[in-house]
């Protein structure tokens, strides 16, 4: 599959990423590239921030591929179940130890638990 294919879903962590940051100039440049948005970015709810991303994934017309960082990669993993359209694959980079009791802000911890169970893409 070639990137005008699919939908290519930007899942920034923590704070989202800056003008600057690698996701932004990866999804500047692909023309099928969009950030999935949250509506709180420094206190981030883990239901809040799946739906979020079901509601992109449902929504999307094209296949869809996941490029998550930080607090996006347990976004993902979480919101799993509520993707109603196939996931067709999945570039997760710098996963944040949610299990850490020393994570701070402390609510990061409620994106985790990682499941052990294997992923669907």
């Amino acid at each position: 599959m070639k990137a005008k294919e699919a939908d290519i879903l930007f899942v920034p962590g923590f704070k989202n990423s800056g003008p600057d940051h690698w996701q932004t100039r990866w999804q500047d440049k692909l023309s099928t590239g969009r950030r999935v948005g949250q509506v709180e970015w420094t206190k981030p709810v883990r239901e809040n921030w799946t739906e979020a991303l079901a509601a992109a994934v449902n929504g999307s017309d094209r296949p869809v591929v996941l490029v998550a960082h930080s607090l996006g990669v347990p976004t993902v993993i979480h919101a799993i179940d509520g993707f109603k359209k196939p996931v067709k694959g999945a570039f997760f980079v710098a996963p944040p130890d949610v299990a850490n009791e020393n994570i701070r802000p402390r609510h990061l911890m409620t994106f985790g638990p990682y499941p052990r169970d294997p992923l669907p893409f």
